[in-house]
């Protein structure tokens, strides 16, 4: 499992959690949790250090987080700020970090899609396009793959309609590789979805 680009995650952990009516970046899935099992799939495909964008309960997670390859950054704003916000913000650091160059690939998704599978990320990775979505049964998915050559170009976005409007006014036709991983379509929203999704990694 050696793609050939490198690559890293941005990884959206601001929000509130409303309609989870728990924080659910900490909650438990296995013998981890729903955001160190994200960060651990990607650490798990051979990622570079990834971005976790933190907000709501940052201590808790940094402290939560702890042990694994991460770069924190807070997103002050975080009670008002949408998605695409910490993205932005995740993306911002990573053109401002002066130790090392991009990456060829930087992943964008949010913290709530812990079943995504390092072997998706890997596939994703190897790809050669601009942009790539991952499609499993039909639905697209997260986390999205897009070039470091555009991280200009997201940056400039002003935020309408979040990352889909930000890859929309890209211009540029997305990949839309076919996988055969649901855990692209398993975002944990809801404590139904939660419930679903530890069904779902029993199996």
């Amino acid at each position: 499992m050696c793609p050939t680009n490198t690559f890293t995650a941005v990884i959206a952990a601001a929000g509130l959690s409303t309609r989870m009516g728990a924080f659910k970046p900490i909650l438990p899935l296995g013998e981890e949790s729903i955001s160190r099992s994200l960060v651990l799939a990607f650490v798990g495909a051979g990622s570079l250090p990834v971005t976790v964008v933190t907000g709501y309960m940052a201590e808790t997670l940094a402290s939560h987080l702890g042990g694994l390859p991460v770069r924190l950054v807070h997103n002050s704003a975080y009670r008002t700020s949408q998605m695409f916000d910490s993205l932005r913000l995740g993306l911002l650091s990573l053109q401002k970090e002066e130790a090392a160059p991009l990456p060829d690939k930087i992943f964008l998704c949010p913290a709530d899609i812990p079943l995504v599978s390092s072997e998706t990320i890997a596939c994703m990775a190897r790809q050669e396009a601009d942009i790539v979505i991952p499609v499993c049964s039909g639905r697209k998915g997260h986390p999205v793959c897009v070039s470091s050559s555009m991280l200009f170009a997201l940056l400039e976005h002003d935020g309408t309609d979040g990352l889909r409007g930000a890859l929309n006014g890209l211009s540029i036709k997305p990949l839309m590789l076919a996988v055969s991983d649901p855990g692209i379509l398993t975002d944990a929203d809801t404590m139904e979805d939660y419930e679903r999704i530890k069904k779902l990694l029993r199996r």
